[in-house]
């Protein structure tokens, strides 16, 4: 996504005269399995619960006044997240299959989502054997990148635009978030934003050519350490993950083959179970026949060290501790290893 310093439309100021009041209701219809649940209504501002109410025959309500929109997910106290509404003055309505309507700024949720499914459709009609099949599913999705740039930059100001930009904040420099920031000091609001801003100067510190950082976490009763499984004069792939990450799961086959390879050479590998539970992370460990040493129930340890945003992150650190390659996978990550074994 690319933010623009355009002036955005003020659908905020629109959405706040549509009204005689400030005051909303939310009316969800959750399911009745989630009935005498209480569910929760969070903040993407800061991760603050704003209220909660139990459900009764499927139904949840949550009535209050507003002064600002504010973007937040509806949760289950312990269970899953049902989706996001915006609270905004007037009648909300909500359900977990097409999210939240009634309002301006649902409206354009409501429009995101479709956009989305539409997008899902398209790719889907796309036949495999079609030679164009590649450039066809990238035009599909520059059209669907154009479209939500339009809306992030159009909503930047408001909780909408504001939840596009921390999507996008993933993939953008801390150069380019804090020429966001500067632009839009509405976004600074946001902790979530603040702490990618924080996370992306942390992972600058542990980028390639960049040594290496040790870390300790204990488990039951000892202190693992990094350097504790880093062998004298080999390379080390060190991969952090969680048992409940789909793409860490499919990315072990690669390790299995690159241990494979490159382990007669002086390759090893080290596992970091991080945002996990013990005892899942030993049962994806057998599924996964990980046969490499894994530093077990770091939680967020090593992933506020390096900034690590989201898994499976792996880096591949030298024999002089140097990082030598940061946030590659597939046929990626065999090139990286490849090219500094050689």
């Amino acid at each position: 996504m690319k933010v623009s310093s355009i002036a955005p439309l003020c659908l905020l100021a629109l959405a706040a005269s549509c009204g005689q009041n400030d005051r909303y209701k939310l009316t969800a219809n959750v399911d009745e399995k989630h009935n005498d649940k209480e569910v929760l209504l969070i903040s993407r501002v800061n991760g603050d619960t704003l209220q909660s109410a139990v459900v009764a025959a499927g139904t949840v309500v949550f009535e209050d006044q507003i002064t600002d929109p504010v973007l937040v997910q509806i949760r289950v106290n312990g269970g899953p997240s049902l989706g996001s509404a915006v609270l905004e003055p007037g009648e909300i309505a909500f359900n977990p299959q097409d999210g939240a309507s009634g309002t301006t700024l649902n409206g354009v949720l409501a429009e995101l989502g479709a956009a989305q499914k539409n997008l899902s459709e398209q790719m889907s009609a796309i036949s495999k054997d079609d030679p164009n099949a590649e450039q066809l599913q990238e035009d599909i999705y520059n059209s669907y990148e154009a479209y939500t740039d339009s809306v992030m930059n159009a909503n930047i100001d408001n909780p909408v635009g504001a939840s596009l930009f921390i999507n996008s904040a993933y993939d953008l420099s801390v150069a380019e978030i804090e020429a966001a920031l500067n632009d839009h000091p509405s976004l600074k609001n946001y902790t979530t934003i603040q702490k990618q801003l924080s996370s992306k100067k942390t992972a600058e510190e542990t980028g390639e050519g960049k040594p290496y950082k040790d870390f300790e976490v204990p488990y039951e009763g000892q202190t693992q350490t990094l350097s504790g499984l880093m062998q004298p004069g080999h390379y080390t792939l060190v991969d952090f993950w969680a048992s409940w990450c789909g793409p860490c799961r499919r990315e072990i086959p690669v390790i299995k083959e690159l241990l494979n390879e490159y382990g007669p050479k002086g390759l090893d590998v080290v596992g970091v179970a991080v945002w996990d539970q013990v005892p899942e992370t030993k049962k994806a460990m057998d599924e996964l026949g990980i046969t490499w040493p894994v530093i077990m129930d770091a939680k967020t340890i090593p992933t506020d060290m390096y900034g690590i945003l989201g898994i499976p992150t792996i880096i591949l650190i030298g024999p002089d501790g140097t990082i030598l390659s940061r946030g590659k996978q597939g046929d990626a990550l065999k090139a990286a290893v490849a090219e500094a074994m050689k």
